[in-house]
């Protein structure tokens, strides 16, 4: 069918589809290829969600002007439901209309509910006028569940729907109309919002895959901002055949009822269970990523797929389990304590692709827009958000977070840590003359700010190109930005010349060698044995292979170092040695470095089979050590650490204890915790059990690593983090402990503080 022009909320819904339509009417957009626009570049911008009424009388106007130029103009609504506005002569040109009164019964979220009694398994629910609702009331009616959702029987995107308790209900009950009839049902924070598209045919209908929706609680409204088809790949085949099920319960009453078209379904995750909220009869925000990803594998898109059931045309089945929806988007909307939040993601985003012009809708960030107006969205090759753990949580880089400018070094230093920097063109001009950037551990560099404060920070990997922290020129130096403000100036350390070099034997010195800070770590061990067993720890980047070295290699290199460059201790570690280990290569190696140099040692490894090999290390001359249990509760251990979590926890603490007797209890026995991995109550517990006999906790907070089996895995938001340190640190200092390590340099990839 020719001459088909969209009417939507945006122009950027044409992505992929601009093959289809003749033009387009649109809330937002860009006024190019035949799109008009209400809200176009350079107009302030309103919330579209309130606003439709402008946007009702703005679509007759734009439609009458197609039509005067091109009268076989036929109209395609995002939201069919609209259309019935319309007078006749304009509705009768538009195409894919189904019925009003079946349109009504599903977008009304309690009818639809009724409707589908009996089809669907649905949340209790009950509707009450304005003026009778109460929590007391509610309470009552719904069993004291404490919170709930109040809804209007017709809204989208959030606007109409209210969180309710006892903290806000006197505020939420003043904004309810009296007269107006509202659903009410339970709230459970930790849902996961689920969305499923369809498309109903005559006789059939085609199920897509599922995506989370992302949904942010924002002044006591869950407000939709984006979607995630990646991060739904972790809900497991029954869950999904739940979904599947439920769906075509829906989709097979719709078709019996003479429905066409697209359809969205809104599902609940809770508790492994399945829920039904409702149907969206319209197109979906996400639609344009489950539309990309159609394109890529070359099938009809949605909005053809439509059109074909409307007209007749039954396309083949494909099973929702065989298209891979490989992206997430995001809808940025105006918040005036985001504006350089916005900014930011707005200038990275766009200045990589031309092509992602059409996702600005007309927006450049000099336009004034009203608080909660539509600004502009991104569509992203990886998850955005991470479901593995049962709640949901948000990528913060690119979804937001508490933006004041950190003044606090822990705040400060834990963004850093886990949004990492990235560095102007100048001040990478000034590094490459001075010398090689230095990277330190984990694909990062490592930056000093103020004496002995130094930071570890991810670059070029986890979307640091995001970040809000640059590193910029600021006269003749380098200097920390975080947005346009200046923190302070800085400096950074520049790789040695030894770590190009390779040993007389052809083996090269960064197999073997790494200079990180004021500390020189010695790799004894080529491979990690659980990488070489393909039994790894799930957030480990270390490689599967490396160059085969010999104790010869080891001791040409650690006497060029002692020789040439300058450092205050040595590590050994990098990779676990076989758990059976008799340790009689750390001795040899620790005993060669007594002989060498006086400069301290630092062993870290895991614990000793025989635990009467611990004090042979401290009579060889280690004079600190860690056994790193990482994480506590044995279940979550073995869920991410499949061959080092089969080591008893308890074993750790029996051997902690051992090194406790022999080097004391004022930090020289230490051991390394993940946080972000496992329950709070198990990470509290177990720091404690650690301080309570002895030994320091250092906190290394989970960074997900780029080819490990949790790259798409999401740190800890960072206020959560921040109360989870503050916790730590009441435990420490209990037991007269501090976040460790003691020594400031060695402190750079953990959260802790030089003036702890």
């Amino acid at each position: 069918m020719d001459h088909i022009y969209w009417v939507g909320i945006r122009k950027s819904d044409l992505l992929s589809l601009e093959y289809l339509y003749q033009g387009s009417i649109t809330f937002f957009g860009d006024e190019k290829d035949g799109n008009i626009c209400l809200f176009k570049k350079g107009v302030a911008r309103k919330n579209h969600n309130v606003e439709l009424d402008i946007f009702a009388e703005f679509n007759k106007e734009a439609m009458e002007r197609i039509l005067s130029k091109d009268p076989e103009a036929n109209f395609m609504f995002y939201n069919p439901i609209l259309a019935y506005s319309l007078e006749d002569h304009l509705r009768k040109k538009v195409i894919c209309l189904n019925s009003l009164d079946i349109l009504k019964i599903i977008d009304d979220k309690m009818l639809c509910k009724l409707w589908l009694k009996g089809s669907a398994q649905q949340l209790e629910c009950v509707q009450m006028f304005g003026r009778e609702i109460s929590l007391k009331a509610v309470n009552r009616i719904l069993g004291n569940k404490q919170e709930y959702i109040i809804q209007l029987p017709v809204s989208s995107g959030g606007t109409g729907t209210y969180v309710f308790n006892s903290q806000n209900c006197d505020a939420i009950i003043k904004k309810l109309l009296p007269s107006q009839l509202y659903t009410v049902t339970p709230y459970y924070k930790d849902a996961l919002s689920l969305n499923m598209h369809c498309v109903i045919y005559e006789n059939t209908f085609q199920l897509y895959p599922v995506s989370v929706q992302i949904i942010k609680k924002e002044n006591n409204n869950l407000i939709y901002r984006g979607c995630d088809f990646i991060s739904c790949r972790s809900l497991n085949d029954n869950i999904l055949d739940k979904i599947k099920k439920q769906a075509e319960s829906i989709c097979q009453r719709l078709c019996q009822s003479n429905y066409r078209g697209v359809c969205g379904i809104d599902f609940l995750l809770i508790d492994d269970q399945i829920y039904f909220c409702e149907i969206n009869p319209r197109f979906q925000a996400s639609t344009i990523a489950l539309n990309l990803a159609l394109a890529d594998q070359q099938l009809s898109s949605v909005n053809e797929a439509t059109i074909n059931s409307f007209f007749g045309f039954e396309e083949p089945m494909a099973s929702s389990y065989e298209i891979d929806v490989p992206y997430s988007a995001y809808a940025y909307e105006e918040d005036n304590d985001y504006k350089e939040f916005h900014k930011n993601i707005f200038q990275v985003y766009f200045s990589s692709s031309k092509e992602r012009d059409i996702l600005k809708d007309g927006y450049d960030f000099d336009v004034c827009a009203e608080q909660g107006a539509y600004l502009f969205r991104a569509i992203f090759p990886y998850s955005l958000t991470d479901i593995s753990n049962g709640d949901m949580r948000i990528n913060e880089l690119l979804g937001g977070y508490g933006i004041e400018t950190p003044i606090e070094p822990i705040c400060l230093k834990l963004m850093l840590l886990t949004f990492g920097v990235k560095i102007s063109s100048e001040a990478i001009c000034y590094i490459e003359k001075n010398g090689s950037l230095r990277q330190g551990n984990f694909s990062a560099i490592d930056i000093i700010l103020w004496d002995d404060f130094i930071v570890n920070c991810p670059y070029g990997i986890n979307h640091a190109e995001y970040s809000p922290f640059t590193i910029k020129m600021d006269a003749d130096r380098l200097a920390l930005y975080y947005f346009q403000k200046k923190i302070t100036d800085i400096s950074i350390y520049y790789e040695s010349p030894l770590n190009q070099k390779k040993t007389s034997g052809g083996v090269a010195y960064s197999s073997i060698a790494f200079l990180a800070t004021d500390r020189l770590r010695i790799n004894y061990n080529p491979v990690c044995y659980y990488k070489r067993s393909k039994n790894a720890c799930k957030f480990c980047n270390l490689p599967e292979t490396n160059q085969p070295y010999s104790f010869h290699d080891i001791f040409e290199i650690i006497d060029d170092y002692i020789q040439n460059e300058s450092f205050r201790h040595i590590l050994l570690g990098g990779g676990s040695s076989n758990p059976d280990s008799n340790f009689e290569e750390i001795i040899r190696l620790a005993e060669y470095l007594k002989r060498k140099t006086e400069k301290p040692l630092y062993l870290m490894s895991l614990p000793p089979k025989d635990l009467d090999i611990i004090p042979k290390l401290y009579e060889a001359g280690i004079s600190e050590i860690a056994f790193n249990i990482e994480i506590f509760q044995e279940t979550w251990a073995l869920r991410y650490m499949p061959g080092k979590g089969k080591i008893p926890r308890s074993y750790y603490y029996e051997a902690l204890e051992k090194a406790v007797s022999l080097w004391g209890h004022q930090g020289n026995v230490r051991s390394m915790v993940i946080l972000g991995l496992e329950p709070e109550k198990f990470l509290l517990s177990g720091i404690e059990r650690l301080c309570k006999i002895g030994v320091q906790p250092m906190l290394s907070i989970f960074r997900p690593m780029e080819s490990t089996p949790l790259a798409s895995k999401l740190p800890l938001p960072i206020s959560k983090t921040l109360e989870l340190y503050e916790k730590i640190q009441d435990i420490c200092q209990k037991y007269g402990q501090i976040p460790g390590p003691s020594c400031p340099y060695c402190q750079n990839n953990t959260l802790s503080l030089p003036f702890s």
